[in-house]
C-alpha cells in the first residue's frame, strides 16, 4: 500500500505541474492575442482557447476517474457514493 500511495503523490505532483504550465501558458496567450487582435476579437480567440482546454481536462479526468476513486474509503461500493465531511453521500459514475 505504502508503494501505491507514492505512485499516487508522484502522479498528483506530475499533474499539478502540467496543469501550471498550461495555466501559464493561457495567460501569456492573452497578451499575445491583443497584440495580434482588437481586444474583442482578442478575447473570442483567448475565449476559444480556454474552451479548448476545458474539454481537453474533461476528457482527462473522466478517463482518471475510475481509477482514483478505487481504494478511496469514502466510496461505498453497494450504492456508488463518496460521503464526504459532511457525512452526506455524492453520487459518482
Amino acid at each position: 500500500m505504502r508503494n501505491r500511495t507514492r505512485i499516487v503523490e508522484a502522479a498528483r505532483a506530475a499533474l499539478a505541474e502540467v496543469y501550471r504550465r498550461d495555466v501559464e501558458e493561457l495567460v501569456a496567450a492573452a497578451s499575445a492575442l491583443l497584440v495580434e487582435h482588437e481586444p474583442v476579437e482578442a478575447l473570442r480567440h483567448w475565449l476559444d482557447r480556454v474552451l479548448d482546454y476545458a474539454a481537453i481536462k474533461r476528457g482527462v479526468l473522466a478517463a482518471l476517474e475510475p481509477v482514483a476513486w478505487q481504494d478511496d474509503p469514502r466510496r461505498c461500493p453497494p450504492t456508488g457514493r463518496v460521503h464526504g465531511p459532511s457525512g452526506r453521500g455524492r453520487r459518482v459514475g
